[in-house]
């Protein structure tokens, strides 16, 4: 069954809105808006204000109607049906095929977080709109504001970064292939989830191979599990 639009409002919520920082810019309450009409729409239909959505999927790394890595057309018209989309109201496969990955993060950043909640005294919830936010997840490339240094650096080296307390940014590169069951070329969103968030919450790099906060993660590699070390280490950081 082709997935509609009324469970990709709150997973839309999760990532922009929910755990966002108080000192990170906001988006723009016509964004929030434009979406509540969305609601229900499916494949196929052509809504107004579909072009908005498709330009907030674009821009966080989750749309790319430029390219031929869709998985919807094959190379050679991929281009100009792509481009012809792009910016129209049709609810078309590539979007289909973003929003299934939307609901599909909101499913992943959930797990992430529900890890370090079983094994400390942090519990964590989706904030209402317009609530106070202490955490920011998203999608960005290059230099996207968080200073030269933590430019990012397209496909390779660094994938991802995160603040610690009381900044809680967390960032994937969207110049990367991300999935939630990586082949050989991706890199697995939920492992590098869990990782992320440890730094939110103010943990190093730890120099244990099987800790989740080891500083690298290869290709196709999925780590998804805290360790001994990985839960004495958040448990010793806030002992007190």
């Amino acid at each position: 069954m082709a997935p509609n639009l009324s469970l990709l409002l709150g997973a839309f919520l999760l990532l922009f809105v929910a755990v966002q920082s108080k000192n990170h810019p906001k988006p723009p309450e016509k964004g929030f808006k434009f979406l509540q009409h969305l609601e229900g729409c499916h494949k196929g239909q052509t809504v107004k204000g579909l072009h908005e959505l498709k330009r907030y999927l674009e821009k966080f790394g989750y749309l790319n109607y430029g390219t031929t890595n869709n998985h919807h057309h094959s190379k050679s018209t991929a281009t100009i049906s792509n481009l012809n989309h792009a910016n129209d109201d049709v609810f078309d496969d590539i979007l289909e095929y973003a929003v299934v990955g939307l609901q599909e993060l909101r499913s992943v950043c959930s797990r992430a977080f529900q890890k370090w909640q079983d094994v400390s005294r942090f519990t964590f919830a989706e904030a209402p709109q317009g609530a106070d936010r202490d955490i920011v997840i998203g999608f960005d490339r290059g230099n996207h504001g968080d200073g030269d240094q933590n430019a990012f650096d397209g496909r390779g080296q660094t994938s991802a970064h995160a603040f610690p307390p009381t900044r809680g940014w967390f960032h994937y590169d969207a110049d990367e292939d991300w999935s939630s069951n990586p082949n050989t070329d991706q890199i697995d969103l939920e492992s590098i989830a869990v990782h992320e968030i440890g730094h939110v919450l103010g943990l190093g790099h730890n120099e244990d191979l099987n800790a989740i906060m080891y500083a690298y993660l290869s290709y196709e590699t999925i780590k998804r599990d805290l360790s001994a070390n990985d839960i004495e280490g958040i448990r010793v950081l806030y002992s007190s």
